[in-house]
């Protein structure tokens, strides 16, 4: 299984590949056994994994030192974009570049304003009705006189501008 998920087999393939050569299993029966083989080459590669990444890190330090002199030392613009695409690669590694939540409490205050106003006269002189039906009646009525309705205009005809 190792070998065929390493080849990038997804676990449905793998399945298939399995059930191919005789063997049954579940889908369930691949992702625990996955998760397992995850599992151990994390605990055998953890050390080397480590090792690697302050290799990374160190690298990175030293072309952030490298770009960063060059750049401020009156170099051209390329050497401040290597310098911002090395600040990102530090923080991919250090997994400081995961998407954040933010969780936010909003309060809406209802404001009546005067296009509110002239929404609320127009659409009483259309009782019983919905503000579509009375949006196409208005728009209806404008037409039969000849004239074709603006509602941008129609919208920002009261307001105060300049």
């Amino acid at each position: 299984m190792a070998t065929l998920r390493l080849a990038g087999r997804t676990i449905e393939q793998i399945r298939s590949d399995l059930a191919r050569s005789g063997v049954e299993v579940s889908h369930g029966t691949v992702a625990s056994d996955l998760a397992e083989i995850k599992k151990a080459w994390q605990r055998e590669y953890a050390a080397t994994y480590e090792e690697h990444c302050a290799k990374q890190l160190a690298q990175i330090e030293a072309g952030l030192t490298r770009a960063g002199r060059e750049y401020l030392g009156g170099g051209d613009a390329s050497h401040g974009h290597i310098f911002a695409r090395l600040l990102r690669e530090k923080a991919r590694l250090l997994g400081l570049d995961s998407p954040m939540r933010i969780e936010a409490q909003i309060r809406v205050t209802e404001y009546n304003t005067r296009l509110d106003q002239e929404i609320e006269a127009l659409l009483s002189q259309f009782p019983g009705m919905g503000a579509i039906e009375a949006a196409s009646e208005v728009h209806a009525e404008g037409s039969r006189n000849g004239q074709e309705p603006d509602p941008i205009q129609d919208a920002i005809s009261g307001l105060p501008l300049g």
